[in-house]
């Protein structure tokens, strides 16, 4: 997949630590908000979001792929 977004920040939401690109949330495949329950979770998951080129690769973000299996219950 490309690349679609320019700034990845984390903004505290929903009880808990949001990962947002160009201001919106990160949704799991799911698509429920990915909302983590320490800070120190989401700006790790920031960086991996930060380190990707021109395309995404999913492989190289082991922390979401975590994320998203825990919060979606798979």
């Amino acid at each position: 997949m490309k690349r679609f977004y320019k700034e990845v920040s984390v903004s505290a939401r929903d009880g808990g630590f949001a990962v947002l690109l160009d201001g919106r949330p990160v949704k799991t495949p799911a698509q429920n908000n990915l909302v983590l329950p320490i800070q120190a979770l989401a700006l790790a998951i920031a960086a991996e979001w930060r380190e990707q080129g021109d395309e995404i690769i999913a492989a190289s973000m082991p922390l979401l792929r975590l994320a998203n299996t825990v919060i979606d219950g798979v």
